[in-house]
């Protein structure tokens, strides 16, 4: 009679070395979907000083105070959930809901000041100055307006999956070895 040793652990899935292996082919999978994701949604807005037609991505723009949607697109590996995430970090001065505005479309209510003189245009500081005067003096009135606006959705980020989604089903395939 021969005699064998076997390890058995070797032969069991939840061997440490195993579970090791497949955690970061996991990670590194789902980063690797979250770069194409990002990358695809960002070439996906076109730069122009237009808005986009409604149903299309939104534009991207170069000029104002720094880049926007365009470039405020992340992805994070969330380990909790063992998952992706990926879109738009927050618009500075912007409300909360406005990239989600502008993916599903939608009502909002938004306010802002009139004058009596809003619509003139002021060419010097001092000018400037004299008018913020005037206003804080109160012989200029100044008037809180509510005006509920609607905006088309322009969806970038759901399209974007659509697209991608046969190259990210072949990311898996021999990941563990």
């Amino acid at each position: 009679m021969i005699a064998m040793k076997i390890d058995k652990s070797r032969f069991f899935l939840d061997s440490s070395e195993l579970l090791a292996k497949v955690d970061a082919a996991k990670r590194k999978n789902l980063s690797f979907s979250g770069a194409v994701l990002r990358r695809s949604a960002q070439e996906s807005m076109r730069y122009r000083k237009k808005p986009a037609a409604a149903g299309q991505p939104p534009s991207a723009h170069k000029e104002g105070k720094g880049p926007l949607l365009r470039k405020r697109l992340f992805f994070a590996f969330e380990p909790a959930t063992e998952s992706v995430v990926v879109g738009p970090e927050a618009l500075p001065g912007a409300k909360a809901d406005a990239p989600e505005l502008m993916e599903r479309g939608g009502t909002v209510e938004r306010s802002y000041y009139t004058t009596s003189r809003s619509g003139r245009k002021l060419k010097s500081a001092a000018a400037k100055a004299a008018f913020i005067r005037k206003v804080r003096a109160g012989t200029i009135r100044r008037e809180r307006v509510k005006k509920s606006v609607t905006v088309a959705a322009r969806p970038f980020m759901a399209p974007t999956l659509v697209r991608n989604q046969a190259k990210l089903q072949g990311v898996w395939a021999d990941t563990v070895k």
